[in-house]
């Protein structure tokens, strides 16, 4: 069954989100482009070897595509290990807060759904941000 033309958009909005969340961890983290910290492993890895790991999981729009909730984490943190949930908060805690972390938590109940064009928007803000970076 082919996807509808909303899928597409969306598949292409978590796309470049989930670059845009690793190319920016790794910067901060490690000053490079190819390599990066894991948020909830602390271990050195490579990009490739990175996902953008969700704090907050599920597939809901508001969740999604929240700066805050998305971070660069190792693909065996984020997909083996359930997302090492409880390490990916001690590390939030540390950066945000309290306050944010629940503001987080909270975005679980928010019922919001994009519409095709605003995917494609958000497609567009971070694969240009992405560049952006990338060619900076």
């Amino acid at each position: 069954m082919a996807k509808s033309p909303r899928l597409k958009a969306r598949a292409r909005a978590v796309y470049w989100f989930s670059r845009w969340v690793k190319i920016r961890d790794c910067l901060a983290t490690t000053g490079a482009l190819t390599e990066g910290i894991c948020i909830t492993s602390g271990r050195r890895i490579r990009f490739s070897q990175g996902d953008c790991g969700h704090f907050v999981p599920g597939r809901a729009d508001a969740v999604l595509f929240d700066e805050n909730n998305a971070h660069f984490q190792s693909s065996s943190d984020n997909r083996f290990k359930q997302g090492k949930w409880i390490e990916y908060e001690k590390a939030l805690l540390f950066m945000y807060g309290p306050e944010e972390v629940q503001r987080l938590k909270e975005l679980y109940y928010n019922g919001l759904k994009y519409s095709e064009d605003e995917y494609r928007d958000i497609a567009k803000k971070y694969r240009l941000a992405f560049k952006e970076i990338c060619n900076g």
